[in-house]
């Protein structure tokens, strides 16, 4: 009986594990494709776009996104952070979410 329960108790935590495992992986996934969009934000509000263009035209490349976001994501670079780069937008993007999934 006690092996049994001890057999059972490694399932379930080898479980969670992997469960967890899992929802990390998806998570950065989801990390990378905010910084992929803030990379293609800040490019395309140095090319001259406006706001709502920028949305649109990372929107258009990828209609899976989630537009909240994107919007959101949008209002920082184009009204608070008007001079990062695209590369670094991208990254400071990356690791930001990385601290919240975490």
């Amino acid at each position: 009986m006690a092996r049994l329960v001890r057999s059972a108790f490694a399932g379930a935590m080898l479980l969670m594990a992997a469960q967890q495992a899992s929802a990390q992986m998806s998570g950065d996934a989801g990390c990378e494709q905010q910084a992929r969009h803030a990379g293609k934000l800040a490019e395309a509000r140095d090319r001259g776009l406006s706001e709502q263009q920028a949305v649109n035209e990372v929107l258009a490349g990828e209609p899976a996104a989630n537009r909240q976001e994107v919007a959101e994501s949008a209002e920082l670079l184009f009204h608070r952070f008007r001079r990062m780069p695209p590369d670094q937008a991208a990254f400071e993007f990356m690791a930001s979410c990385l601290d919240e999934a975490n």
